[in-house]
C-alpha cells in the first residue's frame, strides 16, 4: 500500500489535472452540466409537487438525476481515453447507463440514508454506550461518502455491473483511504461552492465532478494495472 504522502501527492495531482481538464474542456463541461442541471430542474419542479419536506426531497432528486449524471462520467471517460466527443455520445451514456444509475445511486443514498438515522437514534439515547455506538456509525457514513466518487465512474469506465460497482468503489477506498478522503472533500468543496455561486452549479458543477470522479478512478486503475482493456479483472486492494 502506499504511504500517506504518496497519497496526498496522487490527490494533489489529481485535483491539479481535473481543474485543468475541465478549464481545457469549458465547453463540454458546460454542455454536460446544463444538460444535467436541466433534467435536475424538472426533477426538482416534479417533486415540488408531491413532496414538501427539504430533508426527503434532497436525496430523492440525486437518484432521480442519476441517469444524466451517468451519462456526463460517460463523456468525460471518452475524453480521458482521448476521444473526441459529440452530443451523440451523451445520448449514448443516458442509453446505456441510466438504469445502472439509478440503482447504483438508490442503493447508495438508501444504505447512507440508514446509516444516518442510525446515528442520530443511537446518539439521542440516554448513556454513554449508545453514543459510542452512533460515533462509531460516524465511521460507515465516512466510508460510503469516499466511495461515491468511484461508484459511477466505475460504471462507466469498465461498463461493469451493479454489484461488481460497490465491491470495487470498496475496495480501493480501503486500500487509498486518505487519498479517497481528499478526493471526496475536494469534491465536497466544489458542491458547496457550486451552491453557493448559483450559476456555477448550472454550468460548471456536473462536468467538474465527472472528471475529478473518472480521473482519481483511473488513477488507480493504472496504479493496479486494471485499465479499460482489462475491465474483467477484479481491483486489487494491494499494489
Amino acid at each position: 500500500m502506499s504511504g500517506p504522502r504518496d497519497e496526498v501527492l496522487r490527490a494533489g495531482a489529481v485535483v491539479g489535472a481535473s481543474v485543468k481538464d475541465a478549464y481545457g474542456y469549458l465547453g463540454t463541461v458546460v454542455l454536460v452540466s446544463l444538460a444535467w442541471f436541466g433534467w435536475f430542474a424538472c426533477g426538482a419542479l416534479l417533486l415540488s409537487l408531491f413532496v414538501k419536506s427539504f430533508i426527503v426531497m434532497v436525496p430523492a432528486l440525486v437518484v432521480l438525476a442519476a441517469p444524466p449524471q451517468g451519462a456526463a462520467f460517460h463523456v468525460m471517460a471518452l475524453i480521458m481515453k482521448g476521444h473526441d466527443v459529440v452530443p451523440r455520445d451523451f445520448l449514448e451514456g443516458l442509453k446505456r447507463f441510466s438504469l445502472r444509475s439509478l440503482a447504483i445511486m438508490a442503493a447508495h443514498v438508501g444504505l447512507s440514508t440508514v446509516v444516518v438515522v442510525d446515528i442520530i437514534w443511537f446518539i439521542s439515547r440516554p448513556g454513554t454506550a449508545f453514543k459510542l455506538i452512533g460515533g462509531l456509525w460516524l465511521y460507515a457514513l465516512l466510508f460510503l461518502a469516499m466511495m461515491t466518487p468511484y461508484l459511477l465512474a466505475i460504471m462507466v469506465q469498465q461498463d461493469t455491473g451493479f454489484r461488481k460497482v460497490f465491491k470495487r468503489a470498496a475496495l480501493l477506498a480501503l486500500a487509498n483511504p486518505i487519498y479517497s478522503l481528499l478526493v471526496m472533500v475536494f469534491e465536497a468543496v466544489v458542491t458547496i461552492l457550486c451552491v453557493v455561486l448559483a450559476p456555477a452549479f448550472s454550468l460548471l458543477y456536473m462536468g467538474v465532478v465527472a472528471f475529478t470522479s473518472n480521473r482519481a478512478t483511473r488513477v488507480l486503475f493504472e496504479k493496479y494495472g486494471v485499465l479499460d482493456d482489462e475491465s474483467s479483472r477484479e481491483v486489487d486492494s494491494t499494489e
